[in-house]
């Protein structure tokens, strides 16, 4: 299971950002190994709001469908107890993520899934989880 960063998702559908043509790979690949994809109720919102602040309400509404309809891909609701860990999490960081990242720090620690994400400092937080250095791009 594979869990997809706003930033992976944004790069992916804008055509300008600098990381557009690896997210394309990234999903390229994805198909091509028919993983299975994950993205959390938080990413979707701070996704399709993103793209709605960077683009246009059209956009946006682009990228809800894509996510929805994407096969192979499902929305993975974090309930009230989770909510709680994201919380914990969010309170005891000391590195300045979103309260998104936060929450997918907390899926990596607590459901051991890997995250796909352009974050540095997310990426940096999930290096220092698994005690080694992450392949990235």
């Amino acid at each position: 299971m594979l869990v997809l960063d706003t930033s992976l998702i944004i790069s992916f559908f804008n055509n300008s950002d600098v990381f557009h043509s690896q997210a394309v790979e990234k999903f390229k690949n994805f198909e091509k190994d028919k993983k299975r994809l994950l993205v959390t109720n938080y990413v979707l919102n701070e996704a399709v709001t993103v793209m709605l602040r960077k683009a246009n309400l059209t956009k946006s509404k682009e990228l809800l469908e894509f996510l929805l309809e994407y096969k192979n891909m499902e929305i993975f609701h974090i309930d009230a107890d989770g909510f709680m860990e994201v919380v914990k999490t969010f309170k005891n960081q000391k590195s300045y993520l979103s309260f998104t990242d936060c929450s997918l720090l907390w899926m990596a620690k607590y459901y051991g899934f890997k995250i796909e994400t352009f974050d540095k400092n997310l990426d940096s937080e999930l290096e220092k989880l698994a005690g080694r250095k992450r392949s990235r791009r």
